[in-house]
This record gives C-alpha cells, structure tokens and sequence, in this order.
C-alpha cells in the first residue's frame, strides 16, 4: 500500500475537507434543525429563543440526570452532534424536530471535563516539543484572524495542525462515559473518536499473544530476542534489521530470549512476530475480528498486521480492548444514548439491555492478557505512568501503541470497570516528530483521565478464573522451575496444561 492509499484509508482528507468546507452549512442545519436560533442546542424558555426563532424545550442530561453544557464551542460539541444524529436515526428527523424530548444519555459530565482538559493540554504541550515541525494550533487561529479582516472570497483552509481524540466506556455494558472528537468542533466536526481510522501500531500485539495462548502457548513460552530482518515483516526499514519502535525506548536492547510475558509488557517487536507467526496469522486476523476490529483489503495476509499495520477507529478499539477485563466476551456496541422520553414524559427509546455476546478468547486467555497488561506499568512500556505520571495505587493494565513512522500514537488500557483509548496524531498522516512515543505523548493525558475515572468506578483486582492452575515458572526454560532456577514467575494456566521441571537448571528430572 502506496502512502497515499494508506492515508486515505486512515482518514480521507477529502472528507475532512468537505466537512470544514460545509461547516456553515452543517452548523446551521443542527441548530435549526433542533429548533433553535443560537449555538445553544436546548432552548429553555421562550425568554431564551431569538424573536422569530421556534421554541423546542428537549434537553440532553448525563447519565446522572443534569443538564450538560449547552454549547457547540465548548467540551460536549462532538458529544451533541453524535446525540442528534443517533437520536434522528432512533425517532426520525420530523419526529425529532417537534421538540420536547428529554434525551439520556450515558455521558459523566466529571470525566468529560477531565478528559477534554487532558487531551486538549497533553497535545498543546507535545506542539511544543522542540523537534516538532507541524501546524500548530495557534498558527492556524491566526490564519483565521487573518482570513476574517480579508476581503478575499478564497475559502479558508482545512487544519492541519496536530490533532486528538479519545473515548471512555463502561466495561459492562459499553455505554460512553466521555469522548474527545477533536481539538475544535468549530475547525472540524470530523468526529475522530468515532468516524477516523488511523494506523494501529504496537496497540494491536496483545491480540497476537491473545491468538498464541489460545493455541497452545502461555505467559512462560521462551521466545528469541535478537535481530530480524526488516524484509520479513516489511514495515519500517527494508534495508536492514526490522526495528523496535514497539519498546519505546531510542536506546533498546536485545536480551537473547525472554518470556512471551516480558515481550508483550516490554514492547519487542521482533519476539512478537516470532509467537505471531507460532500462533498463525489466520487465528490473529480471526479473534481480533470477533473482538470487533476490521480489516481492509489484503493486510490481513501479511505480517505487518502483527504490529498494527492495520487502521481502526477508537470505538473499535475500545471495544476489543473490553474483551480483557469482560473475560472474553465482546461487546456489541457503544451506545450514548440511554433513553429519549417524550414531552409527556412517556420512554419512546430505551437502549436494550447488553446480550451476552460472543468470546472472542476464553477466560485463561483474559486473564493472562490482563496480567501481561498489569506488568507493562510495572517493568514495561508503561512504567512512566507511575513513575513520573502520578497513576494512583489501583489494579489497572494498558499497551502503548506507536507506529512505525511515528504517525501515530496510542494508549489502550483499562480496569475492571472502564476501558479508554486516546490518541495523538495528524488528520493527514505525517510524522508527529522523530521518535515520537505514545509514553510520552499520550500516557500522560491517559493518566490522568483514568486516576479520575477510578475515583468514581472503585476498580478491582483482575482474579483468575476459580480452576486456573497456579506454578511457577523458571523464565530461563519456560518450563516448571526447580529449587535451583533463580529467576521465575508465577503463572495462570488452563486445566490439563502439562509442563515439563526445568531442563537447565535441574536436568536430572
């Protein structure tokens, strides 16, 4: 796939283009068609409603019942578009527009402000980086100023600065707890959080560990840590050894061998490939599509898939991620609508209960990702997040997701409670800056939005399943350690898992 293509398919620039060249246009038909004269969507009282103007008295509330900020310019601007395009689907566009209705929806205005606060400050601070080269925010604002006091009819031009967006969902029932579409819906109403796809990266190994211990391997496999080459896997450079963008860290090192769980916490790219290819690339593309992640054209029959190559949206995300935390079970959907009542106070829609879905790995599986997820805060690619970041003292698990090129970067991780997904990166695909990396450009905001979200949701320990068997691991041999092995870790496997004692250290078993 030509760059070209591939920007296409992350994200046309067409349709961004179309969407600021029609916002005029857009920006009216959402108000009016809400029946109201000004950027205030819910008109309370015809006191409120310009002379002229019809008077609509629907109002949208967060999941706790109030009122949430009533303005197209401020932090729910692209959670109001989604509101009234879904709630047009649901009741119809006249229907709709009669007014009167009391829409609920599953947004926490808390955790909204938190993490429009975050995201928004986390990228105006990696604008400041002195190695980045793009638009700015604030460059754009002034090509703006400059384009209101001009007398040329010239349309303005599209953004181009850095740009974000995020997503928050409960684990139980995928409802949206708080999203970022963007950095300003009056730029772009593009929602990226739900309608842009951008390249997944290292965001996407967990479900090649997943597919592996699903056939056969587990946390202990023994996997060779050394150089491969570039051509194998044909992402980054093809000239020589593939590279290991995937540890965030410029001045890596191979250790020989390591455990499939040090190689997923630490991020290695090479290993990776090394239990992917074991597992097969057939049962990778499988489960991460029951997970709820789609792929497009022939990617899925390369090995580049293995480290992202692929493009989702971060409800998609979002939405594998859970299968973790939800023991395997996916979910079907992200509603942000919970119910719409009529002036009468009648329900006219109320989001159906979740069926139990499909899994997409068994219970083994989940838990033994969680506990490889748990480690990448303590020893792995995350281990920033307490050390520097200020994480708070509760069980949580999480990947960082960086790209070959530095396009694009990612942070996935959840509790038991709530999974969120954030991201870094340009509408047109360029580069951030040179060795960009998501634990540094995104943990941070992710942090901070997921030590909020814990204060109100009281997560708990991820437990392995009641008939797990427990034994410890030499992470020499992957195999059961003897009184001899030094190094070991304790692991989780399925009934009837059969394990040989060490062959290294105690070779007379």
């Amino acid at each position: 796939m030509t760059n070209s293509e591939e920007t296409e398919t992350k994200n046309p620039i067409l349709v961004i283009s179309r969407f600021n060249s029609i916002l005029p246009i857009l920006f009216v038909s959402i108000v009016t068609g809400l029946g109201v004269g000004t950027i205030d969507l819910f008109a309370q009282s015809s006191d409120q409603a310009p002379v002229g103007k019809r008077e609509v008295v629907s109002r949208i509330v967060d999941r706790n019942g109030a009122e949430i900020e009533r303005s197209l310019t401020g932090r729910f601007g692209y959670i109001y578009e989604q509101v009234r395009r879904e709630a047009t689907e649901i009741i119809g566009i006249e229907e709709f527009d009669s007014g009167g209705f009391l829409i609920e929806t599953t947004i926490d205005s808390d955790l909204q402000t938190v993490a429009t606060d975050a995201m928004l400050d986390q990228v105006a601070a990696v604008e400041k980086h002195p190695a980045f080269t793009g638009q700015t925010l604030v460059e754009y604002q002034e090509i703006k100023e400059k384009h209101r006091g001009s007398s040329s009819i010239a349309r303005l031009p599209a953004p181009k600065y850095l740009q974000t967006a995020m997503i928050l969902i409960d684990n139980e029932t995928g409802a949206v707890l708080a999203k970022v579409g963007g950095r300003d819906f009056q730029d772009t109403m593009f929602d990226r959080s739900e309608m842009g796809r951008f390249t997944e990266g290292t965001i996407f190994t967990p479900f090649v560990y997943a597919a592996a211990f699903e056939n056969g391997f587990f946390p202990g496999t023994i996997l060779s840590d050394t150089p491969m080459s570039g051509k194998k896997v044909m992402l980054g450079s093809l000239s020589g050894n593939l590279g290991e963008w995937g540890a965030e860290d410029v001045n890596h090192r191979y250790e020989k061998t390591v455990t499939a769980r040090e190689a997923l916490a630490k991020g290695k790219n090479a290993a990776t490939i090394r239990i992917g290819e074991k597992a097969g690339l057939q049962n990778i593309v499988a489960l991460a599509e029951t997970a709820g992640l789609t792929f497009f054209g022939d990617l899925k029959k390369f090995n580049a898939t293995m480290l992202g190559r692929n493009s989702s949206s971060l409800s998609e995300i979002a939405k594998a991620y859970s299968i973790f935390p939800r023991q395997g079970a996916t979910l079907k959907s992200t509603p942000i609508i919970s119910r719409i009542r009529d002036a009468k106070g009648n329900t006219v829609y109320k989001n159906p209960a979740v069926e139990s879905a499909e899994k997409a790995v068994d219970q083994y599986t989940a838990f033994q990702i969680n506990s490889l997820l748990v480690d990448s805060f303590k020893t792995g690619t995350a281990k920033k997040a307490r050390e520097i970041y200020g994480l708070g003292d509760y069980p949580v698990a999480g990947k960082t997701g960086t790209t070959s090129g530095f396009t694009d970067n990612w942070f996935a991780g959840y509790t038991s409670r709530v999974t969120c997904v954030a991201w870094i990166g340009f509408d047109q695909q360029r580069e951030i800056y040179s060795n960009a990396l998501s634990s540094e450009t995104v943990l941070p905001a992710w942090v901070k939005i997921m030590n909020a979200a814990a204060k109100i949701t009281n997560p708990q320990p991820f437990q392995p399943p009641s008939d797990a068997v427990k034994v410890e691991i030499c992470t020499d041999s992957g195999e059961l350690a003897c009184e001899k092995c030094q190094e070991t870790s304790v692991e989780f496997l399925r009934p009837g898992s059969s394990l040989k004692a060490c062959h290294i250290h105690d070779p007379g078993l």
